[in-house]
């Protein structure tokens, strides 16, 4: 089984050297970012960029992704490719100063555990690199275990909707427009009908779906679809579905499950109000599945309360865009991929 670098088993990417601490928050000349009063130098980021540019691995997969590591001049990168790089130095350095906080240091199983999942093929990296990988990852395994062993709690409010707010754009990119609805399930055109008279007449839509929907998946959440993409639904259905009016009922529609009326709440994005149960649902079957949640919150968190100052020319912090949280200079191109998904899919998940 072929073995991928660190960068797919983990979102942060380069230690941070313990050189290069500084005193203060201000930016130094040879700095391309200070992250809570921690120097990332501009020899850091570029040795990094040249470690991952000389890479034939890297340079494909962005390639066939639409994407140049290459800037307009000769020994120049760009700057969807630098931004990415630097987002993973930021992050790191997060970590890295979390665990200086703890007192906690890496283990000899964290870094003997970095190095086994590394394997093989780093050796198509510089080694210096690869050093700086091995003590990434053990540093991440070290803040995973300290974090693991704090109790969890119930997913709060806060977690859900920041998982709302830095998933959203995402989910829609890779789903299309969502419709939100609910529906009523009857055998007849005339029981439709009727339905749809007392609807009309002022009754709830949700009450009538709970006594008439023969649709019993949702007739007692009153008829309750949530929200969905295309592909869900029969064709009569789904056509009707998006073509409707939000607030407005539609129908009747006739399907091979019978006759259905519609009640369209929203089209496009999801709301949060949406979509807020199932995120939570969500979030709370990753907790009880011994997934990763702690430190996801934990780095989410870390990012929206860091002080970070980036280099101008090397690009510009912003939190809402984690985990890329640092975004091209302005005018220049975004970046189209992410610093894990530059060497291709992982032979297990992270």
């Amino acid at each position: 089984m072929r073995r991928l670098p660190v960068f797919l088993f983990a979102l942060v990417a380069v230690l941070l050297p313990a050189s290069c601490a500084t005193g203060g928050g201000g930016i130094g000349s040879a700095d391309a970012a200070v992250v809570n009063g921690v120097a990332i130098s501009q020899q850091d980021l570029l040795d990094d960029l040249d470690a991952l540019a000389s890479n034939a691995t890297v340079r494909s997969n962005l390639q066939a992704q639409g994407v140049s590591v290459y800037g307009p001049t000769e020994g120049s990168y760009s700057s969807a490719f630098s931004t990415q790089v630097l987002s993973s130095l930021v992050i790191d350095a997060l970590i890295a100063d979390e665990l200086a906080q703890r007192g906690v240091q890496p283990t000899s199983e964290d870094r003997a555990q970095a190095e086994q999942q590394i394997g093989t093929s780093a050796g198509s990296f510089p080694q210096a690199f690869i050093d700086r990988q091995v003590a990434s990852l053990a540093n991440r395994l070290a803040l995973e275990r300290e974090l693991a062993a704090e109790p969890l709690g119930e997913v709060t409010d806060d977690e859900v909707r920041a998982y709302y707010d830095q998933n959203i754009d995402a989910i829609v990119e890779r789903n299309g427009e969502f419709v939100c609805l609910s529906h009523i399930l009857v055998d007849t055109r005339e029981q439709a009908e009727a339905a749809l008279a007392r609807i009309r007449a002022g009754e709830d839509f949700a009450a009538v779906a709970r006594e008439v929907s023969k649709d019993t998946g949702s007739a007692s959440a009153g008829g309750d679809l949530g929200c969905q993409p295309r592909g869900q639904f029969v064709a009569a259905f789904e056509d009707a579905a998006f073509a409707a009016t939000p607030g407005e009922v539609t129908g009747p529609v006739e399907s091979e499950f019978g006759v259905h009326l519609l009640l369209v709440r929203a089209k496009g994005v999801p709301p949060f109000e949406e979509i807020a149960t199932a995120i939570r649902q969500y979030l709370e079957q990753q907790r009880a599945s011994g997934a990763n949640p702690a430190f996801d919150a934990w780095l989410s968190d870390a990012v929206r309360r860091a002080e970070v100052t980036i280099d101008p020319k090397w690009g510009r912090w912003d939190p809402e865009q984690y985990p890329q949280v640092v975004v091209p200079p302005e005018g220049a191109a975004s970046p189209t991929t992410s610093v894990p998904a530059l060497l291709g899919s992982p032979d297990t998940a992270p």
